[in-house]
């Protein structure tokens, strides 16, 4: 199922116009943005490269996706810290080089049909998704920080796409880096103090 956020209509609602000017504040009205968590991740194999493309597909204006960072440095879309849950393989995503990552299957233990999905990297989805759908890029620990940073302004994708994350010094260190890129806190208590932190650092 999608995720469905709440988000300022200057995005426009649709990857054509997500780059729009922003538009005087009497012009704007809250809506709903339809965010697809991990992709279309209830039909297929979350965090890839098929799943994103269905979301797109479906109508999702964004995909939301975890990135993690393999033991060589490499940036890749996955949830878990482990590969175990969601692939033939088992270890520690920290502990893996993406050449081994790479070659673990990611599509068949969701349905046998998705046999030979691979877990992404970063770049491959940006490359994937580009005119297509926007990104919702969740860090979920730090030391990707600057990488996802610079894959963002790579590939072009100021105006379609977010960081977000739990971990606001991760945010902080984003900010720093490019003032930029837009970002999203996250919180699952405490909605008073997500707010004014939202508000003081100038989230999306």
């Amino acid at each position: 199922m999608p995720r469905v956020a709440q988000f300022d209509t200057s995005a426009r609602l649709n990857i054509k116009s997500f780059a729009s000017a922003n538009r005087s504040s009497t012009e704007r009205r809250w809506r709903t943005l339809n965010i697809a968590h991990r992709g279309s991740s209830g039909t297929f194999p979350e965090n890839t490269i098929a799943a994103f493309l269905a979301a797109a597909n479906e109508g999702a204006q964004m995909c939301e996706l975890d990135v993690a960072a393999t033991s060589d440095g490499a940036v890749v879309v996955i949830h878990d810290d482990t590969v175990d849950r969601t692939t033939n393989g088992t270890g520690a995503v920290a502990y893996l080089t993406l050449k081994k990552i790479q070659r673990l299957d990611a599509g068949e233990k969701f349905d046998p049909r998705f046999r030979g999905e691979r877990i992404p990297t970063l770049e491959q989805v940006l490359k994937a998704v580009r005119g297509k759908v926007g990104l919702n890029i969740e860090i979920k620990e730090g030391a990707v920080e600057r990488k996802v940073c610079e894959l963002i302004r790579k590939h072009d994708a100021l105006a379609t796409s977010m960081v977000s994350s739990f971990d606001w010094k991760a945010l902080a260190t984003v900010q720093a880096i490019d003032p930029q890129i837009r970002i999203a806190l996250l919180a699952e208590k405490d909605r008073d103090a997500l707010i004014e932190a939202a508000w003081k650092m100038g989230a999306y």
